[in-house]
């Protein structure tokens, strides 16, 4: 007789009791080859958003370079944002694992956009979009794509394969108090006491002479001399050619005072005493040694810097006086030239002028020519002479046409540490 504490017997077979095990087992399996599968998807659209996230990154940087006040500043930065995606392009920006390209996609459906912004917290937002001309600020791009279903397509009826986003905002950041690579002349200030432009009105046209002391010897024989302003210029402004390396392969004085010109300040400096980097609140030092030693004849300084400026005209120096400086012929090469040349009527900067801002030159704003006191940056474009594409460059004063822009364009090394207390000024593209 069975005790009342003993089990009751199963009331399955061995062989069912197996069967079930079994049963068990591919249950389990299927449940651990379902979160395995979703695991591989869910981690490639990781993937997939941090490929995206970079290109957008790449993409609104780049575009954010040709934002530069300028009617077709929004035109100009979608082409330039665009260049980075050219499917022609070995390292273009891809996605899933550097198979599908972002532009020419065959399997999984892409969209890149770009927008433009007057204000950065609109362009977080993404809200009051399609700013042109000089109110394009920021651009923001934004990326969707199609993320491949590995395996989770066959563990569900949804067809639709997942939707992947990113977004980069890039523009110009806030003032900076220091910059390098810029160009190594200093312009006085018209009103040192105006913070905003300094005396000068944005959008016009100023000429540019060269410091009394830097134009030739200070002796009685060789007085220097305040030009009248230029056609179609409202006052005459000097300049100050700062004693910073420029850009370039070693030359003579001549030389030196070219590739300022053509190519602006060197954007690192092994020598203390010949600075790579322009910063506010400090005293600059005007370059020693330009002079020349006697009169009677026109002194070169004006003219090696002048020369450099003309070739962003795309000036060749030679049977023109720029080829009196030794080895110009092989300088002449190594700058690029602007690919808008003006002509010889002024250019509206912002309505007309649709170049790569070769002809911007940034420099510094000081408070006079003896304390080179720095009190911040600001740029002018360089306008060619009424008579000639280009500059004439046989001044002895060195006299140039400029517009006075402000601080439209950004600059490509900077920084905004220390507090230098200014609240409007050239910056560099950031993102945001």
């Amino acid at each position: 007789m069975r005790s009342a504490l003993q089990p009751p017997a199963s009331s399955l077979k061995p062989s069912e009791r197996g069967a079930a095990s079994l049963l068990l087992v591919f249950l389990l399996s299927l449940v651990l080859l379902g979160t395995l599968a979703l695991a591989v998807d869910v981690g490639q659209r990781y993937v997939i958003q941090s490929e995206i996230q970079a290109a957008a990154d790449a993409n609104a940087l780049t575009a954010a370079t040709r934002l530069m006040g300028t009617v077709n500043s929004a035109a100009n930065s979608t082409i330039a944002g665009v260049a980075p995606l050219d499917p022609t392009n070995s390292n273009d920006n891809r996605f899933n694992l550097h198979l599908n390209s972002l532009s020419q996609s065959t399997d999984l459906a892409t969209s890149v956009t770009f927008d433009y912004f007057n204000q950065v917290n609109d362009a977080k937002s993404g809200t009051n979009g399609g700013q042109a001309g000089a109110d394009a600020h920021y651009v923001r791009v934004d990326i969707q794509v199609q993320a491949p279903g590995l395996f989770t397509r066959f563990l569900t009826s949804d067809t639709n394969p997942a939707q992947v986003r990113a977004s980069a905002v890039a523009g110009i950041s806030s003032p900076l108090c220091q910059v390098c690579g810029v160009d190594g002349v200093a312009i006085t200030a018209i009103d040192p006491t105006d913070p905003e432009n300094y005396g000068f009105s944005p959008g016009s046209d100023y000429t540019l002479y060269l410091n009394l002391s830097q134009q030739r010897p200070n002796l009685a024989a060789c007085p220097s001399s305040v030009p009248a302003p230029l056609t179609d210029t409202l006052q005459s402004v000097e300049y100050t050619i700062l004693n910073h390396a420029p850009v370039g392969p070693d030359t003579d004085t001549d030389g030196l005072l070219f590739r300022l010109g053509a190519g602006g300040m060197a954007m690192a400096s092994t020598d203390p005493a010949v600075p790579a980097c322009i910063t506010i609140n400090t005293n600059e030092q005007a370059m020693p040694g330009i002079q020349g030693a006697t009169c009677g004849t026109a002194q070169p300084v004006a003219r090696n810097l002048n020369c450099g400026w003309n070739v962003r005209f795309g000036v060749d120096p030679a049977g023109t006086v720029c080829n009196n400086i030794a080895g110009v012929s092989d300088l002449f090469p190594l700058f690029t030239a602007d690919n808008d040349l003006g002509g010889t009527t002024l250019q509206s900067y912002s309505l007309e002028y649709d170049g790569n801002a070769r002809r911007v030159i940034t420099v510094a704003v000081v408070d006079d020519s003896a304390n080179l006191a720095v009190l911040n940056f600001r740029q002018f474009f360089l306008q060619g002479d009424t008579t000639t594409v280009g500059l004439v460059v046989g001044r002895l004063t060195g006299a140039v046409r400029a517009q006075y822009l402000g601080s439209p364009v950004p600059v490509r090394i900077g920084t905004t540490a220390g507090s230098c207390g200014v609240t409007r000024g050239v910056g560099k593209v950031v993102l945001f």
